[in-house]
């Protein structure tokens, strides 16, 4: 619940508690989960140079892989 807390400031954990229960088990963590990526990706996409990528950073490797799954399935597209 800390991070769910952390993530919405300004919500009680009553309020967090009570949307815990009315969501599907694991939603809330999905919307923390996707915030991540989002974050990740935003950092990713204004990288200029490959040494400026931190190495500590896990879901950062998650978008690269996603990045490089899409590059190739477009030059697949693109060959024909």
């Amino acid at each position: 619940m800390a991070a769910l807390l952390e993530a919405f400031p300004g919500r009680l954990p009553s309020e967090i508690d009570a949307e815990m229960r009315r969501q599907p088990v694991g939603y809330l963590e999905e919307v923390l989960e996707a915030r991540g990526y989002m974050k990740a990706k935003r950092f990713y996409d204004g990288v200029k140079k490959q040494e400026d990528m931190p190495t500590d950073w896990p879901m950062l490797d998650t978008v690269r892989e996603i990045s490089f799954q899409i590059a190739g399935e477009e030059l697949e597209k693109r060959r024909g």
